[in-house]
């Protein structure tokens, strides 16, 4: 049985907009303009920016920031800047693993761009609805959000948007074993993302078909779409991305009873969740240790792995993990 994090974990990949297929100042340099910022209006807006890029390399350190731009954000009188500081922060809550709290600055940022008149704010605060209503299960709210979404940012012609919300409706139709409704999505994905240059949401799309396969058990074709796309993470130092990739990878090996591959990967998948602060990876790698040791009936060891996931467990997410943890224990 799969657990439930590792699908969230596939979302994380695309539900913000990448950071490695456009030029983007480092982080370096923009917390170098942070320090010299002479506005609260410019360190608002240069703290979110550090939020898209610290995302996936150090996830606390991007939570920090987003707090930091939402509080400044209710000093200033600029309507885009808080803008982008309430979707900083619903971001900084998702990446946490708070959905509920997430998914009210999402909303809240929805209706702020409403009643300002910002379709770009408000696009993105679909988006951001619409993903943590998915990683809550509640399918039926994720689609109608991340349409609204991707025709909003169809209408501004924010094509390196769409993107991510073809990502996800695919994501979400795999989940309702729609299968073939998701290999559309996906075929427009990988259309959008070669039409403009997007390397890592051809990856994503890539890596969602091989998604498809592990969900119908079809390990052989997984493989060869699921290992390159680890390497391609790997080479571009996300470590969000090397985590969640191991995970898959891992999976894919456990499905093949291959377990000495897929108990590197799983314990690849802990190491790096945990020196990144990414719960969910850390999570999931015990879970898949614990099937292994389970599959080769090392029982004590199942027991012990299994323990340790559920321990880090927040009660109010249990259920996100609850399936395949408890089938081990």
């Amino acid at each position: 049985m799969q657990c439930k994090a590792l699908k969230i974990g596939l979302l994380w990949l695309g539900c913000l907009v990448t950071t490695l297929a456009y030029p983007n100042p480092s982080i370096g340099d923009l917390e170098s303009k942070l320090a010299r910022a002479e506005t609260k209006k410019d360190s608002v807006n240069t703290l979110t920016d550090l939020v898209k890029l610290l995302y996936r390399q150090n996830p606390v350190k991007a939570r920090k920031y987003a707090q930091l731009a939402y509080d400044l954000s209710e000093e200033i009188d600029d309507a885009p800047a808080k803008g982008k500081a309430m979707l900083s922060m619903g971001w900084g809550e998702m990446i946490a693993g708070e959905i509920e709290s997430s998914l009210a600055f999402s909303q809240d940022a929805a209706k702020f761009a409403q009643a300002n008149g910002i379709d770009s704010i408000l696009a993105d605060a679909y988006h951001n609805t619409a993903l943590a209503s998915h990683m809550s299960g509640d399918y039926g709210t994720a689609l109608i959000n991340y349409h609204s979404a991707l025709s909003l940012n169809q209408k501004l012609g924010r094509k390196e948007r769409q993107t991510a919300q073809l990502n996800n409706i695919a994501i979400v139709r795999r989940d309702l074993k729609d299968y073939e409704i998701a290999l559309e999505y996906l075929e427009k994905l990988d259309q959008l993302a070669t039409e403009i240059g997007d390397e890592t949401y051809i990856q994503f799309s890539k890596i969602n078909k091989a998604y498809v396969y592990i969900d119908q058990k079809k390990f052989e074709q997984a493989l060869p779409i699921a290992k390159p796309v680890l390497d391609f993470c790997t080479e571009n130092k996300d470590s969000l991305g090397i985590s969640i990739g191991s995970n898959i990878l891992a999976q894919v090996y456990l499905g093949l009873n291959q377990y000495d591959n897929a108990l590197i990967y799983a314990n690849n998948a802990v190491e790096v969740g945990r020196k990144i602060g990414y719960k969910d990876g850390v999570i999931h790698g015990l879970y898949t240790c614990g099937e292994i040791s389970y599959q080769q009936q090392n029982y004590d060891v199942a027991i012990s792995k299994a323990q340790e996931a559920l321990g880090m467990v927040d009660s109010e997410k249990t259920d996100r993990y609850m399936d395949g943890i408890l089938n081990t224990l």
